[in-house]
């Protein structure tokens, strides 16, 4: 009967860095977090809220995750006036970046932090150029919006990232990794969205499947099977 740590997810958006996106991707978040099982995957252990989207100045740094997330991260909150998170949350930050802006030129990253002496979390999100090439940038962000967040609430709670990685992401090593990819339909989402993985388009937002029950270990089977699929429930 462990007390779920409380999440409230925030994303801010680099000006001039993807937020023509930005109107969708909250939607998105929306679906995913007030209107699918997402949060179920750590059985019991989490609630999520999301708690809005800014668009905010861009660092005159990279941006980075680990100890060095606070130096660019409290500025630009503090610039944009974003409101801190109530009490006993922990805010999960969900940065949009060009990759030129980013310290690593990977599809995502995310770690937990501390942000003026308060547990925080950080995912950077890459907007362009997208991760899926051939694809438009909103089923590379939505993916990623989705594994990144994984991780970051993985981090906080103190495990290792294993849950959206390996086969989930689509990994080559691994076997039938397009079975990983699905589609979360809500109100407002695409009826056809191609994964970019095979010619067989899913229903909504392209999103991944999940494992290890949010219970990552040292050694992670990078191939272990996918067990968790996102979908939508009904609205209360």
């Amino acid at each position: 009967s462990e007390t779920p740590r409380r999440f409230a997810i925030t994303s801010l958006w680099l000006k001039g860095q993807g937020e023509q996106h930005r109107a969708e991707l909250d939607a998105f978040l929306d679906c995913l977090i007030a209107r699918s099982n997402f949060a179920t995957f750590w059985g019991g252990r989490v609630q999520l809220t999301v708690a809005g989207s800014w668009v905010v100045p861009v660092p005159a740094g990279k941006v980075v995750v680990g100890e060095g997330s606070a130096a660019w991260l409290g500025p630009l909150l503090a610039a944009a006036s974003v409101p801190p998170a109530p009490p006993g949350v922990i805010p999960i930050y969900v940065v949009y970046a060009d990759v030129g802006q980013m310290a690593q030129p990977v599809c995502g990253q995310c770690e937990a932090i501390k942000v003026g002496g308060q547990d925080a979390a950080v995912a950077i999100v890459r907007t362009g150029p997208p991760c899926w090439p051939g694809q438009g940038p909103v089923r590379s962000l939505t993916q990623f919006t989705q594994h990144e967040l994984s991780c970051a609430v993985e981090r906080a709670l103190g495990e290792d990232h294993c849950a959206a990685d390996g086969k989930c992401e689509g990994r080559s090593i691994c076997t039938d990794i397009c079975d990983s990819f699905t589609g979360l339909h809500c109100p407002g989402a695409p009826e056809r969205s191609y994964t970019g993985c095979d010619g067989v388009p899913v229903r909504g937002w392209v999103v991944q499947k999940l494992s290890h029950r949010g219970e990552g270990t040292d050694v992670c089977d990078l191939c272990s099977p996918c067990d968790f699929t996102v979908n939508p429930v009904p609205a209360r």
